[in-house]
């Protein structure tokens, strides 16, 4: 069995945001056997596919998840709030007059968490960091719901 920490090299491909496999000392995937020029060629991963260390294509694999699943909250209703706190135990549930918040304990990708928030009647789901604090959570669905800055009117016609 091959030896694996930090500095094992992975296969990074940028076109998939993923690492497609890890390799040994002899330069070939542990899985399967081959080379990165024979994964190009069978197609299994793009021609900018490249080795790094494990942690290096780690924190692009974060990067990556970031940018595909945290797009903001997402208003939801009361129902789908409560249909998600009660599919699985909640994590972090934090309560208090006019406000609630909690992360599912199942994670969507590495450290990508669900997290509900209820603001008043107003009801969010977005999906952050597992380690996002609530007050993070509360900021960025007040911020979803608030008008847009009002413009600079100049006063006496003065800029």
């Amino acid at each position: 069995m091959a030896k694996f920490n930090d500095s094992t090299p992975a296969v990074w491909d940028p076109a998939t945001g993923r690492i497609y496999t890890f390799l040994g000392r002899d330069g070939r995937s542990i899985w399967g056997g081959e080379t990165l020029e024979e994964l190009r060629a069978q197609g299994h991963i793009s021609e900018q596919a490249y080795a790094l260390p494990t942690i290096d294509a780690l924190e692009l694999q974060e990067q990556s998840d970031r940018q595909r699943y945290c797009t903001g909250p997402q208003r939801i209703t009361q129902e789908r709030y409560e249909e998600l706190l009660n599919c699985l135990p909640p994590e972090r549930w934090v309560r208090g007059v006019g406000y609630a918040s909690f992360r599912l304990s199942e994670r969507l990708a590495g450290s990508i968490a669900t997290f509900c928030v209820r603001v008043g009647d107003s009801y969010y789901a977005l999906n952050e960091h597992e380690n996002t604090s609530h007050a993070e959570l509360f900021k960025a669905c007040m911020a979803h719901d608030a008008p847009p800055a009002a413009a600079v009117v100049p006063i006496f016609g003065f800029d």
